[in-house]
This record gives structure tokens, C-alpha cells and sequence, in this order.
């Protein structure tokens, strides 16, 4: 999904797949255009999307969306439906998000 998301949009094209704290890493390879997101678990084995603390990307989708999802401080959003387009909408942030 985080591939086809960052496809679809010319503006980020292509990610790079890197090992960050272990963990599958995935992010555009051109300066200033988005943020990393990481694939994980919680300590409760939720899987997760996981994003850099100091951003606003988890404050900002809580904003929108409040408790229709869990989320881990501010730098773990958790998925229990991959399906849902706003996971999509999520990882584009993401990707994006010094574009803003």
C-alpha cells in the first residue's frame, strides 16, 4: 500500500524500503518532499504505522478523525483495517508532508 500510494502521486513517485530501529522503513528519496513511515507492532502485537515524534503527522490525523482509531504517543498510528482509505490518506501525509 505504501508504494502504490506513494505511485499514484507524480509529486512523490517512488519510496525507498530501509531498516529503521529494526523495523521495515519506507521513504521517498528526494529531499523535502515527506517523513518516513515505519511498519511495526505495539507491545500488544496491533499492528502499526510509526512516524518520526517531532512531526505533527499523528496530532494532526487525531484532529480528524479522534477516536475512530488507536494510537501510540505521538508517533504510532494503529491499523486494524488496512482496507480503510484513510490508512491510504495516512501514508500519504506522510510521504507529503514538507510539502504542506
Amino acid at each position: 500500500m505504501i508504494k502504490s500510494v506513494a505511485q499514484a502521486d507524480p509529486t512523490i513517485g517512488s519510496v525507498r524500503e530501509e531498516r529503521a530501529w529494526g523495523q521495515p522503513s519506507f521513504r521517498t528519496p528526494h529531499k523535502g518532499i515527506g517523513t518516513a513511515v515505519r511498519l511495526g507492532r505495539s507491545k500488544s502485537g496491533i499492528p502499526h504505522l510509526y512516524v518520526h515524534c517531532q512531526t505533527t503527522l499523528i496530532a494532526d490525523f487525531r484532529a480528524k478523525w479522534g477516536d475512530d482509531f488507536a494510537y501510540d504517543g505521538n508517533r504510532g498510528l494503529a491499523v486494524t483495517d488496512p482496507n480503510d482509505p484513510r490508512i491510504a490518506d495516512f501514508i500519504h501525509s506522510v510521504l507529503s508532508y514538507r510539502l504542506r
